[in-house]
């Protein structure tokens, strides 16, 4: 045993140092491995993680063109025609509140008018001779004024308009029917001026050329005879200087008063009135012109004057006056030479003063 145990030991020292070398390199060889391993492993997981976010950052680009046809939906959505009904809505905002034509700022009644016959109503105040009187009386009807009531004048007037029925008419009249003035409708427009009061502050349109005014029981039909303002059809501001005269068959004037007009100067503007030179104090809060159309017929009958060799050819002139409030220190003005005329054409005037005419032309003519 001993000899074996000798052996054994004489063996194990002969072969320790190989050992201990061994295992020192195995453990080199061991580390170096495990070493490799983990460098292998990380690597491998690097490239496993790289691989992987190349495999997310390819997936990135396909979660928009899988959201893009939502975002199409949603962009389609927001153009339906539930949503396009907003924009309509604002367009059809817009339209209202864009001006429309200009209808009600020009009437079909706005004009010159002439009454030319009439109708008595079942109880009448006039007779047959006021009737005849009033014909071919006019009426002006304008945005900026209005005239009626034998001449009289109104500026800025409200026009009230409102539709009638046929049995409220016949009603209001006591049986006079809108079919006895020739009206087959069963309801007609009236339009009735804001302060006013006479012959023509109220006014029936039975067609777009013809109104009915009542007055007294009466009902008179006028027609249209111009639908400008007669300041429209003929333009007089400016100077004029007088070249010639005829008289009526009544006039006052001597002819040394005639000859001595004969040299005189006029001249009309918006807001005056100058005579040779000097400008004519009108002393009232309002001045302006008021106008008339006159035929040659009138101007014979009512002023008694033949100017058959002034008329050439013409139909109809022009009357105009000088408006002014009515006082006492508005009179000189409104009675004054050259307050009174008749524009015959753009280069003629007529000026009527105590029974002359007076024919003027315009300066620099």
């Amino acid at each position: 045993m001993k000899q074996t145990n000798k052996l054994f030991q004489k063996e194990f020292s002969l072969k320790f140092p190989l050992s201990a070398i061994d295992r020192k390199t195995i453990v080199l060889l061991t580390g170096f491995i495990l070493l490799l391993t983990c460098t292998i492993t990380g690597c491998g997981s690097n490239s496993q993680q790289q691989s992987t976010q190349e495999t997310q950052n390819q997936s990135v680009p396909e979660q928009p063109d899988r959201e893009q046809p939502s975002q199409a939906e949603d962009n389609q959505s927001q153009f339906s025609p539930s949503t396009q009904s907003v924009p309509e809505e604002v367009e059809a905002e817009t339209e209202t509140v864009a001006p429309s034509p200009d209808v009600s700022s020009s009437p079909s009644y706005l004009g010159t008018w002439q009454i030319t016959s009439s109708t008595f109503g079942a109880y009448s105040a006039m007779s047959e001779e006021d009737c005849s009187a009033l014909m071919g009386t006019r009426f002006e009807y304008f945005n900026d004024y209005a005239i009626y009531d034998n001449q009289h004048r109104l500026d800025s007037p409200q026009y009230i308009e409102s539709i009638l029925t046929a049995d409220d008419f016949s009603s209001i009249y006591q049986g006079t029917s809108l079919e006895t003035l020739g009206i087959s409708k069963d309801s007609i427009q009236v339009v009735a001026i804001e302060n006013a009061s006479g012959i023509g502050d109220t006014f029936y349109i039975k067609d777009e050329n013809t109104l009915i005014i009542p007055w007294d029981g009466v009902f008179f039909e006028v027609q249209r005879v111009s639908q400008n303002t007669p300041a429209e059809d003929v333009v007089f501001f400016g100077s004029w200087y007088v070249t010639d005269y005829r008289t009526s068959s009544i006039y006052t004037l001597s002819q040394e008063e005639i000859d001595t007009f004969l040299t005189y100067t006029v001249a009309y503007y918006e807001d005056g009135f100058f005579l040779n030179g000097t400008q004519v104090e009108a002393e009232a809060e309002v001045f302006g012109y008021s106008y008339l159309d006159y035929t040659k017929a009138e101007i014979e009958e009512q002023f008694l004057a033949d100017l058959t060799d002034w008329w050439n050819g013409k139909t109809a002139v022009k009357g105009v006056n000088l408006y002014a409030e009515e006082n006492e220190e508005s009179l000189p003005i409104k009675y004054c030479f050259g307050a009174n005329f008749f524009a015959a054409d753009s280069e003629t005037l007529w000026i009527y003063y105590e029974g002359v005419f007076f024919q003027a032309k315009r300066a620099g003519a």
